[in-house]
């Protein structure tokens, strides 16, 4: 687009500048150098106007492309840290799973262990139960027999039968 604006705008300026070059150099042919200096002085103002309108052109073109470039490299900067924060929350997440993963693998066998010991606890709760009503039932046995011997011959002394005598 800059391209056709100063090849346009020279177009123009070359009819202009071919008339007005060739009245310079007739005037330095007639010697009229006045006349002459001035009409390079007119050719060089337009020359320097039809540059300066170009280069104004390109300057903006180029200031609009850096603004454009400037603005990709923010979006660039702002999606790598995104990225980057993305990164760091998953490897945060990743840890707290890990942390809780073995935590509660550990719980479970530490409730593992405890099962353990508390059916070992009430399988000596159940065999100390049976060995004390073993125990009384012995007991029981035991002291009974001389008990019921005492308790019969007491019994016979007591109220002797009447085919006996004492």
């Amino acid at each position: 687009m800059i391209l056709f604006w100063g090849l346009f705008a020279f177009s123009v300026t070359a009819s202009d500048s071919i008339s007005l070059r060739q009245k310079a150099q007739h005037a330095t042919e007639e010697g009229n150098y006045e006349e002459a200096c001035q009409t390079y002085q007119k050719l060089s103002n337009q020359y320097d106007s039809v540059y300066q309108h170009v280069y104004s052109k390109e300057i903006e073109d180029l200031r609009a492309t850096y603004q454009i470039d400037e603005l990709e490299l923010k979006n660039k900067e702002q999606a790598n840290r995104l990225l980057s924060y993305f990164i760091g929350i998953a490897l945060l997440l990743s840890s707290i799973v890990l942390i809780c993963f073995f935590f509660f693998r550990r719980q479970n066998k530490q409730l593992t262990i405890s099962r353990k010991k508390l059916e070992e606890a009430r399988i000596m709760a159940e065999e100390s139960v049976k060995n004390k009503s073993l125990f009384f039932s012995n007991m029981s046995h035991e002291v009974r027999l001389p008990l019921n011997a005492l308790a019969g011959s007491s019994s016979i002394r007591l109220y002797p039968s009447p085919g006996r005598k004492e």
